[in-house]
């Protein structure tokens, strides 16, 4: 659980980029994956975009630890702070279906 302080506190500045949500039903079938974040959009001049994130991608790991869905994302990235860098695991769909990568993204303040 993440202290109430340090939610108020981290909330209002650390920034990613991506509006995201849980792995769509026909996505988790058609992969056959039950955990993840669906990328649905990437922002503009971002840390996500600037790491190569892309709308589509399944964030299925950030900083080591694995992400369910948007909750226990948004619960990883409130836990550190700007200027920290994050190695994120996800998913790419390709011509040859899923190529998992690795990418580490600059949590930045949001302004």
């Amino acid at each position: 659980m993440i202290p109430i302080i340090k939610l108020l506190n981290n909330a209002q500045r650390v920034y990613f980029g991506i509006k995201g949500q849980d792995i769509p039903k026909n996505l988790q079938k058609e992969y056959g994956l039950e955990n993840g974040v669906y990328v649905r959009e990437v922002e503009n001049a971002s840390p996500a975009l600037a790491s190569g994130i892309k709308a589509g991608d399944i964030l299925v790991e950030v900083a080591g630890e694995p992400v369910d869905g948007i909750r226990s994302f948004a619960d990883v990235i409130l836990e550190r702070s700007t200027r920290e860098i994050v190695q994120v695991k996800l998913l790419r769909k390709t011509e040859d279906g899923l190529r998992e990568m690795t990418v580490d993204v600059l949590l930045i303040e949001k302004k």
